[in-house]
């Protein structure tokens, strides 16, 4: 046997001493290099135990390094407790991604992967509030979509309002123009407390107002009129026209005034031929038919005028009458 076999033959024999005895040493083979024997093929290192390398994964506490152990050690005596450190740490590492994410999927593949986990408990608590959550963020989605429904709807129900308000108004039907813009402004305010563009409406509502008033002044006026009651008449289409300005109603108003004034100038010449001053009765009645000619006054002048002259011939008589008794026929000729 040459010398190389005998030395591969001894490294054998030593390692496979080694690892069936109770040593605490490992033989590492292979000629050394730069020793200073220079016949030696091997040596010796110390040998780590099952518990060195437990304590080793203990103090790292990893999951790689129960790994290595349950590797190295897979009847080991502490093979259970690596067991449940890895899975705790799985559980722990799978239970922070359910929390990083908070989703009931996530809160649920935590309960279904470990059914008996350190945080069964809270996951479920968790995954019900997720849940709610879900559910509630779909109510409110609901409602919201309902609502802005209901918005467009009353918004739609608003536009209408208005553009029949606004051909009413167009036909100078005020009151009903007004009753639409009116039921306009509470269907939308009934419902959301504002209204969009009212000031519009209301600027509208307020025009109606003043046309409603304008005519039922002029509706007034026109049945004092009728009545003959020329002031109360005036002073209707006069508070009429601070409302609107109209043509038509100017000139009532302007007869309103000329009527009032005849009437006032008929009823002092009336007075007058009661108390038999046909003079001044005369004159009452020109001045009234300077404003307004009428056949009942012009007959009164005639008949004033009549007086007037009758009077002067009585008075004419009665100054030649007594000339004529004195015998002052000078004077009683002319005036006979």
């Amino acid at each position: 046997m040459d010398e190389a076999t005998k030395t591969t033959a001894l490294v054998e024999f030593v390692k496979d001493y080694v690892e069936k005895s109770d040593s605490h040493q490992s033989p590492i083979d292979g000629r050394l290099k730069g020793a200073n024997d220079q016949n030696g093929e091997f040596v010796f290192r110390k040998k780590i135990s099952e518990k060195d390398i437990w304590d080793i994964a203990l103090s790292e506490n990893n999951k790689d390094n129960y790994q290595k152990y349950l590797k190295l050690f897979p009847d080991g005596e502490f093979v259970e407790v690596a067991k449940r450190k890895i899975l705790n740490m799985d559980d722990e590492a799978v239970w922070q991604k359910a929390i990083d994410n908070g989703t009931p999927d996530y809160y649920k593949a935590y309960i279904d992967e470990f059914p008996m986990g350190l945080h069964i408990p809270e996951a479920r608590k968790r995954l019900d509030a997720a849940i709610e959550q879900i559910k509630s963020k779909q109510r409110e989605a609901r409602d919201a979509a309902q609502k802005a429904e209901e918005l467009e709807k009353l918004r739609w129900d608003y536009k209408n309002r208005v553009h029949e308000a606004e051909s009413l108004f167009e036909k100078h039907e005020y009151s009903q123009a007004h009753q639409k813009y009116w039921e306009s402004l509470q269907s939308y305010a009934e419902g959301y407390g504002f209204v969009p563009g009212d000031e519009y409406v209301k600027s509208r509502i307020q025009e109606c107002n003043e046309f409603i008033r304008f005519h039922e002044l002029k509706s007034e006026g026109e049945a004092a009129y009728a009545l003959r009651d020329y002031r109360n008449a005036g002073i209707y289409f006069q508070q009429a026209l601070k409302i609107k300005p109209d043509e038509q109603l100017r000139k009532r108003a302007e007869d309103c005034t000329q009527l009032m004034q005849f009437n006032e100038l008929q009823a002092e010449g009336e007075l007058a031929f009661i108390q038999k001053d046909y003079k001044k009765a005369l004159q009452f009645f020109k001045d009234a038919l300077e404003v307004k000619q009428d056949e009942r006054v012009m007959n009164l002048v005639q008949v004033c005028q009549e007086k007037v002259e009758f009077s002067k011939l009585n008075t004419a008589l009665g100054l030649g009458e007594k000339a004529y008794i004195e015998r002052k026929f000078k004077d009683a000729l002319p005036a006979f």
